[in-house]
């Protein structure tokens, strides 16, 4: 885990540690276990993903607002 982002040193990484812009919209991806915080476990995840090439995945943001409205 990339120690600049966890700026209070807890082993974890929440959206306003992050600080990317936009990143809210997207933060599911990373937070696999809807803790709030990204851990190891998922930042390896995520960078797995960064990696990989060919694969193709759509996201449905009105879907998941959906949800929260009922």
């Amino acid at each position: 885990m990339r120690k600049s982002f966890d700026k209070d040193g807890d082993g974890k990484i929440t959206r306003a540690e992050w600080g990317q812009p936009g990143l809210e919209q997207l933060w599911f991806l990373f937070d696999l276990d809807d803790s709030k915080s990204m851990d190891a476990e998922e930042w390896a995840v995520s960078q797995l993903r960064s990696r990989a090439t060919g694969g193709f995945f759509a996201l449905d943001l009105a879907a998941q607002d959906a949800e929260k409205r009922t």
